[in-house]
């Protein structure tokens, strides 16, 4: 929101050939925030985040926050029963996913929204900032361990520790709003959750491209 207010035509992230300005990602995160409100989620509520590398991404992460809630990253291509038992492990309310991922993921109780083709559904919605109590000890999100010795588990982080980061990472990597910074760690580790904040809480770039380009 300050960097809404104070750069709204500098750019939040890119993909490829599409950005955001910060102005247009928070008008999308705070009508997605207010979705996900009208779904019954409210403060440390999880909220399960199944995408491809994409502006989607941003927006659900920012959404999430907005909304008091944390997210839950499920990698789709991770096997098929860790993505079921993560689905059923977390309970999640609601699911932000895209419309090829939905398609195959495994049977779950939770409601879909997919961020690409369900979209039209709430373009209409208020895109001013909402204005919900959260405090630093609320969640943020959760990661849930490889399960290498026995079954995953999330481990479950709050919002002053994404805070403090993105504050010593503005120190100690002089970044500034011409900062231009690599999405490069999958969603499903804690360090996708350092590169987004870095770059967003610090008025600076995120820079994110497919999976292919990061491997060649």
């Amino acid at each position: 929101e300050l960097f809404a207010e104070s750069q709204p035509e500098a750019v939040a992230a890119t993909f490829g050939d599409a950005s955001l300005t910060y102005r247009e990602l928070n008008d999308k995160a705070n009508q997605l925030a207010r979705y996900l409100r009208q779904q019954y989620v409210g403060l440390d509520s999880l909220v399960g985040i199944s995408v491809k590398r994409s502006l989607d991404q941003v927006v659900a992460v920012l959404a999430t926050l907005k909304a008091g809630a944390a997210f839950v990253p499920i990698d789709p291509t991770y096997p098929e029963d860790r993505i079921a038992y993560m689905l059923q492990d977390s309970k999640i309310p609601v699911l932000l996913t895209q419309k090829d991922i939905a398609d195959r993921l495994p049977n779950h109780n939770a409601p879909t929204f997919c961020l690409d083709s369900d979209w039209g559904q709430i373009e209409n919605v208020d895109s001013s900032n909402p204005h919900y109590h959260i405090s630093p000890a609320n969640l943020a999100y959760v990661i849930y361990t490889s399960g290498s010795t026995g079954k995953p588990k999330g481990t479950m982080l709050q919002h002053q520790g994404m805070l403090n980061l993105a504050a010593a990472q503005k120190k100690a990597f002089h970044i500034k709003p011409e900062t231009r910074i690599l999405q490069f760690a999958p969603m499903s580790f804690d360090a996708s959750v350092w590169e987004m904040g870095m770059a967003l809480l610090n008025g600076a770039t995120l820079c994110l491209t497919d999976q292919e380009s990061l491997t060649t």
